[in-house]
């Protein structure tokens, strides 16, 4: 096919020439350079606002990390005011799509809701919470005091429930939900019953870095692999009522 005036073009460098081997390069890989770049797609998590209390602490500190690199933008709840906006300011600088850090008493179903509101005013919304907040206290239960005891039960039992409630009202607001995710330790089924760490390698006669790997993969649980956990059932849009063993494969304490 004859191009119009191609001739002319041709003419004004006074002759015609073969393309270089650069050019043919460019020519001949350009469609497939163009196909790799088109494969590029989003963080899995883009545009999703994650909240995390207990955000501070290790597997919160962790669990914010994950899901901002996911693509997500994490709100941190911690008891600490201070822990929780290092712990955000950090994810921020890393790149991630914003992070908020708020101080929030979780035993007070209050300031749960302030801070659930005010993570709403900055990011327009929440679309995962994960509850990860808690503590444990040890001690005989005959010797146990009450003060302990009511505790105990405010920020591993009830705080959750507020969280619940905060949560679940926002999804509701939304008009199309979200996703609520605990963190729950073993000693809150009802097996295994569970020692402290120093009792229970102690018993073994092993070190607690050796009691620790003391599992069928033979390698330590860390903050991060709890962190994955939340992220992999955070993509399971389908699923619900689902529990996620996190402990390199405990035989005994295996959940049935």
């Amino acid at each position: 096919m004859a191009i119009p005036g191609l001739g002319l073009v041709a003419e004004t460098v006074r002759r015609f020439a073969p393309a270089n081997e650069a050019d043919t390069f460019d020519m001949e890989y350009w469609s497939l350079e163009q196909a790799k770049l088109g494969k590029g797609s989003e963080k899995p998590l883009v545009r999703q606002v994650v909240l995390v209390t207990g955000g501070a602490g290790a597997i919160g500190a962790a669990t914010a990390r994950a899901f901002a690199a996911q693509g997500a933008a994490v709100v941190v709840l911690d008891l600490d005011p201070v822990a929780d906006v290092a712990t955000a300011e950090a994810i921020a600088a890393g790149g991630g799509a914003g992070a908020l850090g708020i101080g929030c008493d979780l035993t007070d179903p209050s300031a749960v809701r302030q801070a659930f509101a005010a993570a709403c005013i900055q990011f327009g919304g929440l679309d995962i919470v994960v509850s990860n907040a808690g503590a444990a206290w040890t001690g005989a239960i005959a010797d146990l005091p009450d003060t302990d005891l009511r505790a105990s039960f405010e920020l591993n039992l009830f705080a959750h429930q507020t969280v619940a409630q905060a949560a679940v009202a926002v999804f509701r607001a939304q008009g199309f939900g979200g996703q609520l995710l605990f963190n729950v330790s073993k000693q809150a089924l009802p097996r295994p019953r569970l020692r402290r760490l120093q009792e229970r390698s102690g018993a073994r006669s092993v070190s607690e870095e050796v009691y620790m790997a003391g599992n069928l993969l033979g390698r330590e649980v860390r903050a991060s692999d709890v962190a994955d956990a939340f992220v992999a059932l955070a993509k399971l849009e389908r699923s619900t009522g689902a529990v996620l063993t996190v402990d390199g494969g405990k035989v005994a304490g295996m959940v049935s």
